[in-house]
């Protein structure tokens, strides 16, 4: 029998009490949890030795940093995970400059990819508990990968370069930036900094400034989206492919050059030709939908971008019967009208049509984001209950990598949960008319994960009794 070891990361300047912590956790976790074989690395976010930022998160993309040593050296024969505590009790930080809020995207990453909490010094005990729950599902529910493999990723995304951004730089200086950018605090005070001065200009300020003003104001939006995209584990999106439907695809082709940087090795963006959104309007003569409702290909031209290549090609929604498409982006203004929303409800009726007469394992799962320069809640709100599950802003499209990402999981354990007998006996009766986005968290979300065989007789009592304190 193993035992539990809570290890504060060897950062020579934070003070003793990093160890004391470490050592009642454990105790806490072996004596009154009674978990053995876990292996957690404490990463103090303190603020009181002042350089724990230096050391520690401004160069986590190199591996002679404190946070890749500390997580190469677990030991491989336990299984691994990192709580980040902090003493601050606010869920934004108590100030711009703490380590909790400068730490915002390495953290963010971590806890959306693989087995790692924050907590402090209030929820810890909770926190822990639902750290042990994570760590003995990984595999099988949550689908997360070990620290090892995740600081691997991490790299990666850090060491991806976009040309928006400022290429003479060092990969260290950009790094630092976008994690600044990223933090809650920092983006909002220069982005409303920006605003208010580009106003100035614009009501009688010097005309000559404005285009240096305003490209200050959208660099700083572009390090915060490359940033989200980062913190949301886009690089671990595999296999996606992605419809972009707009009129006019010239000028999305420069983001979507870098977007698809952002996205996995194996993942595809084709981006329609121009005029060809008209084909997913059911009135057009050479709608797709009267092809594709008997399962057969309806070909339309599109713009194919994947990692290594660029070309222009002739596709369909399905290929040798199979849909091919696992989100369908589509611009709200198309033409002269708002036919974006019809679309995306073409695609909604498809769906439903397509799936009612297939076997669970046989239906087919794709999500649709609504993309749009409009600031408008009405249009918002309405993308959602025609059936979008996100909304993305064209000026602020190098979120959406990020963007899929975060709904990348429910997209899919749908069908697994769909072949439960239990999603067969739901009746929620008005709870379906909620928007598509609400039903799917409520379908996905776990509010209590119960053990069977695969841990073992002698665990499964304690680990479930763990989660059911946790749903309680």
């Amino acid at each position: 029998m193993g035992r539990c070891d809570v290890k504060v990361i060897n950062i020579k300047e934070c003070p003793e009490y990093g160890n004391e912590i470490a050592g009642a956790l454990t105790r806490y976790l072996e004596y009154v949890l009674r978990i053995r074989d876990l292996n957690i690395l404490l990463v103090p976010l303190c603020n009181f030795c002042g350089v724990c930022w230096e050391e520690f998160v401004d160069s986590s993309a190199i591996q002679e940093e404190p946070l890749y040593k500390a997580i190469t050296g677990l030991q491989p024969n336990m299984e691994d995970a990192i709580l980040f505590l902090t003493p601050e009790s606010l869920g934004r930080g108590d100030e711009a400059s703490s380590l909790y809020n400068k730490s915002r995207m390495l953290r963010e990453f971590f806890t959306n990819t693989s087995c790692a909490k924050t907590a402090n010094y209030e929820n810890v005990c909770e926190v822990l508990k639902e750290l042990v729950i994570e760590v003995k599902k990984k595999k099988r529910f949550f689908d997360r990968l070990s620290p090892q493999e995740a600081k691997d990723v991490y790299s990666k995304c850090l060491n991806t370069r976009i040309k928006l951004i400022d290429e003479e730089k060092e990969i260290r200086e950009i790094k630092k930036e976008i994690a600044e950018k990223y933090t809650h605090v920092s983006f909002h005070t220069v982005t409303h900094g920006n605003i208010r001065e580009v106003e100035k200009i614009l009501r009688g300020g010097k005309p000559a400034e404005l285009g240096k003003k305003y490209r200050s104001l959208r660099k700083n939006e572009w390090h915060y989206d490359i940033g989200f995209s980062i913190a949301w584990g886009s690089k671990l999106v595999r296999d996606a492919r992605i419809l972009i439907i707009d009129d006019n695809p010239e000028a999305l082709k420069d983001d979507i050059r870098e977007i698809i940087k952002l996205l996995g090795e194996k993942c595809e963006i084709h981006l329609l030709a121009e005029n060809e959104w008209k084909k997913f309007l059911p009135e057009d003569k050479d709608s797709v939908w009267k092809q594709a409702y008997k399962g057969k290909e309806a070909g339309f031209n599109v713009h194919k971008y994947s990692q290594t290549n660029e070309e222009e090609d002739k596709t369909s929604l399905f290929q040798n019967g199979e849909f091919i498409y696992t989100h369908i982006v589509v611009d709200l203004l198309l033409g002269n009208y708002n036919d974006g929303n019809r679309v995306i409800r073409e695609f909604v009726k498809f769906r439903k049509f397509i799936n009612s007469g297939r076997k669970p394992e046989e239906r087919i799962y794709f999500d649709i984001i609504a993309l749009s320069l409009s600031e408008e809640m009405d249009d918002i709100q309405r993308a959602l209950w025609e059936g979008a599950v996100a909304y993305v802003f064209k000026q602020r499209i190098l979120m959406l990598p990020g963007i899929i990402a975060r709904l990348e999981k429910g997209r899919k354990i749908l069908k697994q949960i769909e072949q439960r007998e239990l999603s067969k006996a739901r009746n929620f009766g008005k709870i379906y008319h909620l928007p598509y986005w609400v039903r799917r968290k409520l379908q996905t979300t776990p509010f209590a994960v119960f053990f069977g065989d695969e841990v073992g007789e002698e665990k499964r009592e304690k680990l479930n009794r763990i989660a059911k304190e946790l749903a309680i």
